[in-house]
């Protein structure tokens, strides 16, 4: 949440829109190490309680690995989205590929999605 408010911030500053600005946290299961999850930072109909208590839920398990995070930013001028992914740690080069597939999971979406193809 903190991630996401520090990124619109910055858009501000250069008079972009704020509200052009979702995230996503992407995750793996021991269950499926090669497939990315994604826990949305905003979600319509969710409280930001809500949402930092599935956050919590989800990444305190002892079955799961926090890869980074991916920031969508819509551009009206250009009518395009663009994806900002960001590791938390350094990452293997198997984990690298997943967060890259969750980047092209992510890019082939109009929003962000939890939804796994």
């Amino acid at each position: 949440m903190e991630s996401l408010a520090k990124f619109r911030v910055l858009m501000a500053l250069e008079r972009l829109e704020p509200e052009h600005v979702t995230a996503a946290i992407v995750y793996l299961e021991e269950a499926n190490p090669t497939d990315p999850l994604f826990l949305l930072l905003e979600e319509t109909g969710k409280s930001e309680d809500e949402i930092k208590a599935e956050v919590f839920e989800a990444l305190s398990r002892a079955d799961v690995l926090a890869l980074g995070m991916i920031f969508r930013q819509y551009d009206p001028e250009k009518g395009k989205q663009f994806t900002f992914p960001y590791q938390f740690t350094g990452l293997s080069p198997q984990a690298i590929q997943i967060m890259r597939e969750a980047v092209r999971i992510q890019e082939t979406k109009t929003h962000l999605t939890k939804v796994v193809n």
